[in-house]
């Protein structure tokens, strides 16, 4: 719930930067907006370690490999 303008500012900000920088289009090749070239695909039978970030308070989440 959205209590107040500043908060509406903060989630909408937060829901912009995931779009165009994380959030994958198929229209786009799942390439971000923002032109950022998509992953490799990994084909390695090794399982693999991911880490997630909460984005607007566990509403959407951003996945990537750790290192």
């Amino acid at each position: 719930m959205i209590v107040n303008a500043w908060h509406l500012k903060r989630a909408l900000t937060g829901f912009v930067n995931h779009y165009n920088n994380w959030g994958r289009h198929r229209s786009l090749d799942l390439a971000p907006p923002n032109g950022r070239m998509a992953a490799a695909t990994w084909t390695g039978t090794q399982p693999i370690t991911v880490k997630r970030r909460d984005r607007l308070g566990g509403l959407s989440h951003e996945y990537k490999r750790a290192a």
